[in-house]
């Protein structure tokens, strides 16, 4: 059987939607970042709309893995090199060296955040920013547990600026004191990856 996306066959890890057509999980990705990285999408044979909202693998790392980019550290070293160890996840493109990267033991949060993220009508810029802004706050207060506390945040954040339709998102990261990377969210949008 082939991946009526790509047309090659269904060997690699594949994806099944709500109205049982099959495709390769990285054909499924493409889909979903085309519809504003939502994953309510229309299944190109049919076009019945997926509610299919399972995770893929049955382990948060490899859950968050498919949707980045894990590639060298963006980082140079003190003589000026391009450093060589790889990025971390969920580390804005740098190793543990260059930026003390989240704990694992968040690695289920931020997978929560993310597939609550891909379901939710906002733009995939906004998605972007609230991912890297979700694993600062996960950083900075270890006690955030659970996707409602991470939202809090976000909800008194946008509360101190008195419920503002449009409110510059980069005044979140003044707000509550988290490092700014404008690059890496450019970066992201670019290579078509959310963190």
């Amino acid at each position: 059987m082939d991946c009526s996306i790509c047309l090659s066959p269904l060997k690699k890890k594949t994806y099944k939607l709500s109205c049982g057509h099959e495709f390769h999980l990285k054909c499924y990705q493409n889909c979903v970042y085309s519809n504003n990285c939502n994953i309510f999408i229309k299944c190109p044979l049919c076009r019945e709309l997926n509610i299919n909202t399972e995770k893929p693998y049955d382990n948060s790392y490899d859950n968050l893995k498919i949707w980045t980019s894990l590639e060298r550290c963006k980082c140079t070293t003190k003589s000026g090199k391009r450093c060589k160890k790889r990025a971390i996840l969920l580390n804005n493109g740098k190793c543990s060296i260059h930026q003390k990267p989240l704990s694992k033991d968040k690695y289920d949060l931020m997978c929560d955040l993310l597939y609550y993220l891909i379901q939710s009508n906002n733009i995939t810029s906004t998605k972007v920013g609230m991912i890297d802004i979700g694993s600062k706050l996960c950083m900075k207060y270890p006690d955030l547990n659970n996707v409602q506390d991470i939202l809090h945040y976000f909800f008194r954040f946008y509360y101190y600026n008195n419920q503002e339709t449009i409110v510059n998102k980069l005044k979140i990261y003044d707000y509550y004191e988290l490092e700014k990377d404008e690059y890496h969210s450019k970066y992201c949008m670019n290579k078509k990856i959310l963190f």
